[in-house]
Formats: structure tokens, C-alpha cells, sequence
């Protein structure tokens, strides 16, 4: 609920309506009218609590019609695949799978709907290689070059690939675990994969664990690890079956047991969407997560020869030109073939070391993290929010996805479409990218979760004039 706080757009409303009453008859009414009307959109100016920030936001949103009163369930009728089924799930009881539903069956149609299998086909098939010519660095890099034998664009190489990923899926049903983090912790983590469940165990309650190195140097130089199987041999990448394991931040827990009924349908409108969000999140975390799990199954790929630890490959050499000295992120990889280089999901691929999106955006409240899906760019034109925010160019842009780009995915009539055109990205550019910052003693900011929720802040919202395809790269947008 909205308390406590004062909006200044309204404010400025009430001011351009008296000043245009004053000077109705004077003969510059038209360019007062136009800059008085930019002066009230551009930017909105919230001032108050913190913990009443996003309220502030999602009202601002509605006002931009990012929320609009329709139906937002979804009518996915699909079974779902066994590597999802109930007995996968170690610690989640009936109620809780009920309420995963739509985010299960929309996981399996990113894992079998052929329009959208393309880099599942190329992990299954792809040739492993090496390469250590880089002029400015000697260390062998692994990466899956194309298999001649599976061109993906010849009709029956295609159905080769994916009977061969379909058996692998299938098989990876019968190892895999998905785990619910049990802490008290909420993290900001979306999920993790393990190689073997056993090493998951000691994580599964402790957020300390979580966040240590799984390899180390002592004070003596020597290397030390937590993992089960370390140091592994070379030897292990055709010997060792993998054992793979999940485990799931516990954001999508809390929500789905504190803040959804049992009967959705008849909940708040509000929390209709959050729930269609967090399924929509809890889907692409889900298949992030069975990306790395697939990357190695049933054996590792390669050893990384310093720290003897099994490393995930490339998914191919431009991918490895463009992301090193990075290593390998299977999850990621994964979400830039389908979505490019953006989507409305709370893991923010490309936003290393930038604040992420949403989960501890005003924490502080006692909105869900579901309440908007998002993800921080950088833009390098400031100039699309308007000259007078140049100064603030180091603020990350985000972009809130509108209703629609999610609730369509949950539409059996989108993934028709897709099965006709096998392009997923020109369905998902979002409507409009927005800018929200704040500012606190002067200071520009993103790192609202760690505001007190009592803290006086200004949050500025600003349209941008401009849409972006979704298809550029994030740090050369102009």
C-alpha cells in the first residue's frame, strides 16, 4: 500500500493546469502548454520512503499502460517432461509443484519445441576443440565447433539432432535433482548447478557455503577444494559419470508459498501478474540451470589444467572470441541464442558487476521481486532520456517489460507462431526502455536494497524517446 510520500509530477499537473487557466488568452499559450506539458512527463519525480518506492513505480508504470486489466493466466495445456516431474523435486511438496505449473510446462516447450532447440541440438552434436593462438595469451580455451555431419538448416540433419538431444534429455531425467535452498537467507540467487549432488548438500542450508570458492590456495600455495572428486584427472572427462544436481534460490519459495493462493484466479489482479512473472522467471531459471546440467552429462568435457576443476566449453569460437577472458557459462550462452542479448527475466546475463535487476530492488517493502521482470543495460546515448540527464550516464538503464511480453508466453497461439517462423528474438523486443535511479544524499544510486526502508530518497522515472532492438549489444547501444 501507497503512504507517506509525495509526488511531485502531480504537483507540477496541478501547477501546468493553474498556469494555463492565468495565461489562457496571452498569444505564447502553445509553447508554455508544450513545455510545461515535457516539463510534467519527463522526468517523474517520486520523493518519500524507500519501502514505498516501487509502489510509487508500479503506479507510474500503469500510468504508461505497462499494466492493463486482462486476462493473465496462462492456457498452456502441455504435458510436462520428465526431468521436471514432482519426484525431481527433493524437497518441494505437492502444493508448491501445484503452484509451478505453468513455469514447468513453459520449460518444456524451451526444451522441446524445435523452433527454439538450436543451441540444445549444437551442445548435443558439436565437435569439442581447443584453441591457444590468442597473440596476447597461450591458455588453451575449449569451445564446440559446428559437426558437418548435423547441419541444422538440412531438414533430416535437423531430426537427427534432435532424436540425439531427446535421448540425452530423457536420460538426464533419471539423474537429475532440483533442490529448493532451505535457509532463512533470501538470495540473490536465481539457481546453481553441481556436478554431483553431493557436493550440493553442505550449500543446500548455509548461504556462507554457497558464496565460498569451491577451489582455494593455502597459505602454503598449495590449491584445496570442498568438491567431492577434486582434483580431477584427465581421465575423468570419458570415465566419471556426472551426478548433477540444482539448487534453486529460495525467492521463488517464498513467493509462491506466502504471496499466491491456491485458487490464482481469484487473487488481487496485481498478484495474478507477479505470479505469471515469477513463473516466467522460475521457467528460464529452470532451463539455465538444465543448460549447464546437459553441458556435462553424462561426462565432463574438459579439465582445466591448472586447478584440475571441470570446466563448461564454448559454445562455439565466436562465442569464445567474444566473451574471454571470461570463462564458459552454459546458462548464459543458452539465453543470448534464444533472446539475444536481453530478456525479461531477473538474471540480468550481461550485467556483470552492475547492480542486479529486481530481486533486491527495494527490498526494503513488502513487494514480492516478481512485481516487474527487468534487466540492466548500459546505454552509451544518454541522450534518448533527455539532454538534462546526461550527467547521469553511469546509471544503469533497465528495461521493464510490459504485460504482454510476458503473458505470451504462456499463450498457446505465440509458441504456433514460433513453430512456423523459428525466431524467437523479433517476438520479444519490450515496448519501451526506462531509466529508474536513485538519489540519496546527492548521491546517484541503484543500490536500493541496501537503503533502509525508512530512508528519505527521490526516484526519478524517465521514458526513454526512443525504442532499442533488443538485438543490439548492450554496451554499444547508441
Amino acid at each position: 500500500m501507497c503512504s507517506n510520500y509525495l509526488d511531485t509530477s502531480s504537483i507540477r499537473s496541478k501547477l501546468f493546469e493553474s498556469t494555463v487557466s492565468a495565461i489562457l488568452f496571452q498569444p505564447l499559450i502553445t509553447y508554455v502548454v508544450k513545455f510545461l506539458s515535457y516539463m510534467i512527463s519527463y522526468p517523474k519525480v517520486f520523493e518519500g520512503r524507500a519501502s514505498d518506492a516501487r509502489c510509487w513505480v508500479e503506479k507510474s508504470l500503469a500510468d504508461l499502460m505497462y499494466y492493463r486489466h486482462q486476462s493473465v493466466g496462462s492456457n498452456l495445456d502441455n504435458s510436462i517432461h520428465a526431468v521436471f516431474d514432482f519426484k525431481r523435486f527433493q524437497n518441494a511438496d505437492k502444493i508448491l509443484y501445484q503452484k509451478m505449473i505453468p513455469a514447468l510446462q513453459l520449460a518444456t516447450l524451451f526444451l522441446t519445441e524445435d523452433s527454439v532447440l538450436d543451441w540444445f541440438y549444437h551442445d548435443t552434436v558439436g565437435i569439442l576443440k581447443t584453441y591457444n593462438s590468442f597473440p596476447d595469451d597461450s591458455s588453451h580455451y575449449p569451445y564446440l565447433a559446428a559437426n558437418p555431419n548435423f547441419n541444422l538448416e538440412n531438414p533430416e540433419q535437423r531430426k537427427a539432432a534432435r532424436k540425439l538431444w531427446l535421448r540425452k534429455l530423457e536420460k538426464l531425467s533419471h539423474v537429475l535433482k532440483f533442490y529448493f535452498y532451505e535457509g532463512n537467507d533470501l538470495l540473490r540467487l536465481w539457481g546453481a548447478t553441481y556436478h554431483f549432488s553431493k557436493d550440493m548438500e553442505n550449500d543446500l542450508h548455509s548461504a556462507a557455503l554457497l558464496s565460498s570458492d569451491d577451489i582455494w590456495r593455502a597459505r602454503d600455495g598449495s590449491l584445496r577444494s570442498r568438491l567431492i572428486h577434486w582434483p580431477y584427472s584427465a581421465s575423468a572427462v570419458n570415465n566419471l559419470k556426472t551426478q548433477p544436481a540444482v539448487l534453486i534460490g529460495n525467492a521463488y519459495r517464498v513467493f509462491l508459498e506466502q504471496k499466491v493462493s491456491s485458487d490464482i484466479t481469484s487473487a488481487p489482479y496485481l498478484q495474478q501478474q507477479e505470479y505469471m512473472n515469477c513463473s516466467l522467471s522460475l521457467a528460464l531459471t529452470l532451463v539455465h540451470e538444465v543448460a549447464h546440467a546437459v553441458s556435462s552429462f553424462p561426462y565432463m568435457r574438459f579439465i582445466e589444467p591448472v586447478f584440475l576443476y571441470p570446466c563448461e566449453v564454448y559454445s562455439s569460437f565466436d562465442e569464445m572470441c567474444s566473451q574471454r577472458p571470461k570463462p564458459p557459462e552454459a546458462g548464459h550462452s543458452w539465453e543470448r541464442s534464444v533472446f539475444g542479448e536481453l530478456h525479461p527475466g531477473v538474471s540480468a546475463p550481461l550485467a556483470d558487476g552492475r547492480p542486479e535487476s529486481d530481486c533486491s530492488f527495494y527490498s526494503g517493502s513488502d513487494i514480492s521481486p516478481f512485481s516487474t521482470l527487468s534487466c540492466n543495460i548500459v546505454v552509451k546515448n544518454s541522450a534518448i532520456f533527455g539532454a538534462e540527464l546526461a550527467k547521469l550516464n553511469t546509471s544503469p538503464a533497465v528495461y521493464i517489460f510490459g504485460q504482454s511480453d510476458i503473458i505470451k508466453f504462456f499463450r498457446k497461439q505465440h509458441w504456433a507462431q514460433l513453430r512456423s517462423k523459428r525466431d524467437l528474438n523479433k517476438q520479444l523486443a519490450p515496448a519501451v526502455l526506462l531509466r529508474v535511479y536513485m538519489v540519496k544524499d546527492s548521491v546517484v544510486t541503484n543500490a536500493v536494497g541496501a537503503i533502509p526502508p525508512d530512508t528519505w530518497v527521490t526516484v526519478h522515472l524517465i521514458q526513454a524517446s526512443q525504442k532499442i532492438d533488443i538485438k543490439n549489444n548492450y554496451d554499444s547501444m547508441e
